[in-house]
């Protein structure tokens, strides 16, 4: 799935551009569909007491392939109501397969490792898309490119997917939704909150960047894809260096590397506007954005228990397109005023996120000693009870 995303995912927005849409409508479309996306990921909860992670993930890729072969049949035609609810449904339906790979990950094995692990596989994978895609713009040289062919090559892999969804079996994924197990957690919820605003710190920065390198820097669209590529792969490289051999023993270590750096680099940005300070900023960022994803993101998500990582998932997850649809849309409103207001307003986001992220880290030490605490206690009281039972039994003896 992942070899579709990469090989769709950073184009679709240039696709409704060639399509004559411009940027702020295009930020209007894009935002939109994250909205749809949010309510329908949140509703299938609230509605379904009940829901199987399989079928959700199959009806989706059949729902994508359909979006993908009427995009294509609609290209460069002038009923653009068409386009506009084939993107609609391609956006919606990849949210939703993403969104259940996880929970049923956890059926077999939770830890914050696996959820890191997970990523970085489907960050190498997405970024053989963006190999596959750059082999596909290249012929652009020659004269022999559009952009239809991505969405062709996105479909067949879409296609190849659904057969292979039946190799799995789901232990138990239709379990009884309990929603007051997932919301008595303070650190859960705050966790949410963390998560909303800090996808909208990173959309209004990122959320378009592939217009932002095409249109704000002026790189061609083959230069974007080696650019991308380049930063992705060494991000991998790193993300996977960050995980096994990187695993520093305070949080705050690993997520300063991660996020403190991202908004210094913004900030320059937003200071000077300059193309090459631009250039090596954004590639840092998405550099260390692959990295210690266990510390950032799944030492939260396993808090909860399994029959409930659906519904914890969902929840996530539309809150996660609630913050980028915004992030996403006051970015296509920034793009007439440049660079430097983009940056800007990301950084001042993103100060508000990382301050609840150390938050969260400061809660979950307080909460590791407490449980400390508590373990050292009822050891105490059971080798009190050991050594009473031992002074009865030499009293009778």
């Amino acid at each position: 799935m992942s070899f579709s995303i990469g090989i769709w995912e950073n184009y679709k927005t240039v696709w409704l551009e060639i399509n004559k849409i411009n940027i702020s409508n295009i930020s209007l479309i894009v935002s939109a569909s994250l909205f749809v996306t949010c309510f329908i990921s949140i509703g299938l909860i609230l509605i379904f007491k009940k829901f199987n992670m399989l079928l959700l993930i199959r009806i989706s890729l059949i729902i994508r392939a359909v979006s993908f072969l009427s995009m294509i049949i609609s290209f460069n035609h002038p009923i653009g109501w068409i386009k506009i609810l084939s993107f609609f449904l391609e956006t919606i339906s990849i949210n939703l397969i993403i969104l259940s790979i996880y929970p049923l990950i956890t059926q077999k094995l939770k830890s914050s490792k696996i959820y890191s692990h997970r990523k970085l596989i489907e960050y190498l994978c997405t970024d053989i898309g963006i190999l596959i895609a750059g082999g596909i713009i290249a012929f652009k040289l020659a004269g022999f490119f559009e952009y239809n062919i991505l969405a062709i090559a996105a479909l067949i892999f879409t296609i190849a997917c659904i057969p292979i969804t039946f190799l799995f079996k789901s232990d138990n994924s239709e379990k009884n939704i309990k929603f007051k197990a997932i919301f008595k957690d303070k650190i859960a919820n705050i966790y949410l909150v963390y998560y909303f605003i800090q996808n909208i710190a990173y959309n209004i920065a990122l959320g378009l960047m592939t217009l932002l390198l095409k249109n704000l820097l002026g790189l061609p669209i083959n230069y974007i894809s080696i650019f991308l590529l380049a930063s992705y792969i060494l991000g991998d490289v790193f993300g996977y260096l960050a995980l096994y051999k990187l695993n520093f023993k305070k949080d705050y270590i690993s997520y300063s590397c991660k996020f403190v750096l991202r908004l210094v680099l913004y900030v320059l940005i937003a200071i000077t506007g300059n193309f090459y300070v631009a250039i090596v900023g954004i590639f840092l960022s998405l550099f260390v954005s692959r990295a210690w994803e266990n510390v950032s993101d799944g030492v939260y998500i396993n808090r909860i228990n399994k029959e409930n990582q659906l519904a914890f998932a969902n929840i996530r997850y539309g809150i996660g397109k609630l913050g980028m649809a915004i992030g996403i849309l006051i970015s296509g409103q920034l793009f007439k005023f440049g660079i430097r207001a983009i940056f800007a307003c990301s950084s001042a986001v993103m100060v508000v996120s990382i301050s609840l992220a150390f938050y969260l880290m400061y809660l979950r030490k307080k909460e590791s000693e407490r449980l400390k605490t508590l373990e050292s206690a009822e050891n105490e009281v059971k080798q009190e009870c050991i050594e009473n039972e031992e002074n009865e039994a030499q009293i009778k003896n």
